[in-house]
């Protein structure tokens, strides 16, 4: 049984990697914070310097490292720079040159918000950061293919029901709807996220196959946050009336960010030949179960 030592282990897709996959390797998560998964094998990280890591991986002794820590809030990484530096940069770093030292394989969790060239993107586009995380992002990008052979770069953007206290951005969507309370979603932004529960599937074929490369995951057809809310409201049966279509342009108190993340997600449907995986209603029906 692989041994993969897992960061971010109390956030949204770390916790869905623990509780679906624990049964085919052995892990050991870094987390920032307390959780509900304390059956599983977890410490409290302390800071993210070269020689703390290095201790724990050689006390561990991973065969993987998956690194899905990372600070994702835009606002907060714009106004807390070296912060976010420090979180989704250095982090990256030193687990990188422990990796190279001890020749473990690297996944990364990256972004689809290193694109806004043109309609879905492929990995062969030049990447354009619009912010400081999307910034620290394609650093950790670039060192990680200057330094390594043996890694998988994901740039996806995820949903699902969460089982973090953290919540995602689908949880928001139904919770407000359920509530009834109004929420405001841009037309003006599109994506193509998928379902974390196939994400997490993903990962484990791209483990158990030893997949490399940079690859873009989400589902085929991409749609604005608008329209993907709706199709939530009407997928669990919600009054979409509580989803008021509104527009980034006009919203000037916000840092910049890409208009448009759809990527061309081609390449990784040839190697993963499950077409149901990508399918935006399969995805949006996981939500009801």
């Amino acid at each position: 049984m692989s041994k993969i030592l897992l960061t971010g282990s109390s956030g949204i897709l770390g916790s869905s990697i623990l509780s679906k996959l624990n049964d085919k390797y052995i892990f050991l998560g870094l987390k920032n914070r307390n959780n509900i998964h304390q059956k599983y094998n977890q410490i409290k990280i302390k800071n993210f310097n070269f020689k703390y890591l290095k201790k724990i991986v050689i006390g561990f002794k991973p065969d993987i490292i998956i690194h899905a820590a990372a600070n994702t809030n835009i606002e907060d990484c714009q106004i807390n720079k070296k912060k976010c530096k420090k979180v989704n940069f250095e982090f990256t770093k030193n687990l990188v040159k422990i990796s190279k030292l001890y020749n473990i394989r690297f996944i990364f969790i990256s972004t689809d918000q290193v694109y806004n060239r043109k309609l879905y993107q492929t990995e062969k586009d030049k990447t354009k950061s619009f912010n400081y995380y999307t910034e620290t992002k394609i650093l950790s990008e670039n060192f990680i293919k200057s330094n390594l052979k043996n890694y998988a770069i994901l740039r996806t953007n995820f949903f699902g029901r969460s089982i973090a206290l953290k919540k995602s951005f689908s949880d928001f969507i139904i919770n407000s709807l359920k509530n009834l309370k109004k929420i405001f979603l841009f037309d003006d932004i599109c994506f193509n996220p998928i379902n974390i529960d196939n994400l997490t599937r993903i990962i484990d074929m791209i483990i158990k196959n030893q997949i490399n490369g940079v690859f873009n995951i989400g589902v085929t057809q991409g749609l604005s946050k608008y329209k993907f809310g709706i199709k939530i409201a009407k997928k669990l049966n919600l009054n979409p009336n509580f989803i008021i279509k509104d527009y980034f342009l006009n919203r000037r108190d916000l840092s910049d960010r890409p208009s448009d993340m759809r990527m061309d997600i081609s390449k990784i449907k040839k190697i993963i030949k499950k077409n149901k995986l990508f399918n935006l209603n399969y995805n949006l029906s996981l939500l009801s179960k």
